[in-house]
């Protein structure tokens, strides 16, 4: 590893030395001082590793109830020479990683693996960090400060923690040259260190009342207004109804023109001959990677006025966006247009009949009834591998089942079937009370998505956990 004990004497100004620290090559500008964005929620223990001069203590201080902290010694040396003691009460100093025995919750890894200057050192503080806790959260670019680059990310990937429970982009072991990203890793298949916080849901509904609202509340001016596919389409169309202003679409301002189709026999709306204000808007911006990317693709074209907004995001990125309407505290947050596409569906548990099929109306004649299961029509597909498929059909469908969701590319880690051989068995156990008992046994789902709503009401009842009906898009809390 380079050395950084040496190195940091050298730096006398407290500004110039945090760039030291986040520049590595000096190829590139000062990397973003930023908080992480995978994660929202507090802990009761934290560790800091690579913390530098604490430019991050006031965070960490507010999320966790005691925070540690670890560097080399002379950087903690110039830590408390630059910020004074005060600056560090409330956190622990950790003079030597090997000797720690504590276990804490996470531990924060925030532009610190990239200035290793060799892959074996790293994965020797890899095995010293997963003595000390299950979850690890990194923040830095791809490459080492090695001679051959060494992707932070692969040495990441054979590491301990060895399960990606999120992370701001995909392949990122494959990534090359500059650019920041986030990960966040555990020991543990299925972790529940993503939040503490409750289940967000906006239906159809919701959004278009919300997206009214937002209209008053934006207060510059805007002549057009362009969706990102696909959520941001429909933000943008109802915008666009809303205030009467042409609808762009991205295609064209990437082009850089504001050019939009209309027909002859279309109604009248508030066309502007002035210069165009065009606001670009998504459903939401939590890490901000599409609205970043949106950025870089327009970037040239300043003389269409372009501002960006989201009608939901998280707290870092409301501070990134020219507007948004809510921020939400919490990533499991989903919706009536993608809740079966979207990332946390790996956190639920899927009802079948009335979700992730039709349902069905009568399952009293054997004949029909398998007929039905082998024939029905796809409803809410999932994209992702779901946690668990809780459904009241008995055990003795399970070949039928299994063949239907595998024709349909739905993964899933485990089926729960009613153990029932007859209708009158099957009522006896209750089908509300049964999945229930289901949702109570695993204590790491986040939510139960149902069809039916009665079903719905008991299982939110008994469980007293977050429940979303499909049949009316209402969450249950």
């Amino acid at each position: 590893m380079a050395n950084w004990n040496e190195l940091v004497k050298k730096v006398e100004d407290k500004g110039t030395l945090v760039n030291f620290f986040c520049e590595g090559h000096k190829t590139v500008d000062t990397l973003p001082i930023s908080k992480p964005i995978l994660i929202d929620r507090k802990f009761d223990s934290v560790l800091d590793f690579g913390c530098g001069i604490g430019r991050n203590f006031p965070y960490f201080k507010a999320i966790s109830k005691k925070l540690y902290a670890y560097d080399l010694p002379a950087v903690l040396e110039r830590c408390v020479e630059l910020q004074g003691k005060e600056y560090l009460k409330g956190v622990e100093v950790v003079p030597d990683i090997t000797d720690f025995d504590k276990k804490v919750d996470i531990v924060f890894a925030l532009f610190c693996f990239q200035h290793f200057c060799d892959a074996a050192e790293l994965k020797v503080a890899l095995e010293n960090l997963a003595r000390i806790s299950d979850n690890l959260y990194v923040i830095g670019r791809p490459y080492m400060d090695d001679i051959n680059r060494t992707n932070v990310f692969e040495v990441l990937k054979s590491s301990p923690f060895k399960y990606t429970i999120e992370s701001s982009d995909s392949g990122l072991e494959k990534k090359e040259g500059e650019g920041t990203y986030e990960i966040l890793l555990s020991q543990k298949k299925s972790s529940e260190i993503t939040t503490d916080n409750d289940v967000i849901f906006k239906s159809y509904a919701d959004a278009v009342v919300d997206i009214k609202n937002w209209c008053k509340e934006i207060t510059f001016p805007i002549t057009h207004v362009c969706g990102l596919p696909r959520s941001g389409c429909f933000i943008a169309g109802v915008i666009g109804h809303h205030l009467n202003i042409p609808i762009v679409p991205i295609e064209n301002v990437i082009k850089g023109n504001a050019d939009y189709f209309r027909l002859e026999t279309s109604r009248p709306i508030n066309a502007s001959s002035e210069k165009p204000s065009i606001l670009v808007v998504d459903d939401t911006s939590w890490s901000g990677h599409t609205i970043r990317e949106t950025r870089e693709l327009l970037k040239n074209h300043s003389h269409l006025n372009i501002k960006y907004g989201a009608l939901y995001c998280s707290q870092t990125q409301s501070n990134l966006l020219d507007t948004n309407y809510q921020i939400f505290s919490s990533f499991f947050h989903t919706f009536e247009w993608n809740f079966a596409r979207d990332v946390i569906s790996k956190h639920c548990l899927f009802d079948m009949d009335g979700v992730l099929c039709e349902d069905c109306e009568d399952d009293s004649v054997e004949s029909k009834y398998l007929k039905f299961i082998r024939e029905v029509k796809p409803l809410y597909l999932p994209k992702y591998k779901v946690k668990k498929i809780v459904t009241a059909r008995m055990e003795k469908y399970r070949e039928e089942t299994e063949e239907w969701l595998s024709r349909h590319g739905v993964e899933y880690e485990e089926l729960c079937m009613m153990p029932s051989e007859t209708h009158q068995e099957r009522e006896r156990i209750g089908f509300g009370r049964w999945k229930a008992l289901k949702y109570i046994e695993d204590k790491s789902a986040k939510l139960f998505i149902e069809s039916d709503i009665l079903q719905a009401v008991e299982i939110n009842q008994i469980t007293g956990r977050p429940v979303l009906c499909v049949d009316d898009m209402r969450l249950l809390v």
